[in-house]
């Protein structure tokens, strides 16, 4: 470990929400994703994001010092699970206003690094 004991943190696969709630329980794990603010309510440490018509529960009790507005666009790095009484939801630990980013840009970006890392993988 880099950090003495400090526990080794994942930086979050990117997906998208239909990708991540498609694949169910065997998506747990750190994940990354993106999608407008629908709702927040600060009391109980939630938020739902939406994207492409798929909305996701996002747990925001770790997040500090944070600013929701509702309509932005948002990007969340967490630990995605099932649970059992709530379903699927994200336990946020980085969140970042993605407000201004060119989605159809980002779209291209995502695919050209999934082709690579895929080609990548099959020259090992």
């Amino acid at each position: 470990r880099p950090m003495g004991d400090a526990p080794f943190v994942q930086h979050g696969v990117i997906m998208y929400l239909d990708e991540l709630l498609g694949k169910g329980r065997s998506a747990v794990g750190s994940v990354r994703v993106f999608g407008t603010l629908c709702s927040v309510d600060l009391a109980a440490c939630r938020a739902v994001i939406e994207h492409r018509g798929v909305q996701l529960s996002v747990d925001t009790s770790q997040l500090v010092n944070h600013f929701f507005s509702e309509g932005k666009l948002l990007q969340f790095i967490g630990e995605f699970s099932m649970d059992s009484v709530i379903g699927p939801i994200l336990r946020a630990r980085v969140m970042r206003d993605l407000d201004g980013i060119d989605l159809e840009m980002f779209d291209r970006a995502l695919q050209a690094k999934r082709e690579f890392e895929a080609e990548a993988m099959g020259h090992r």
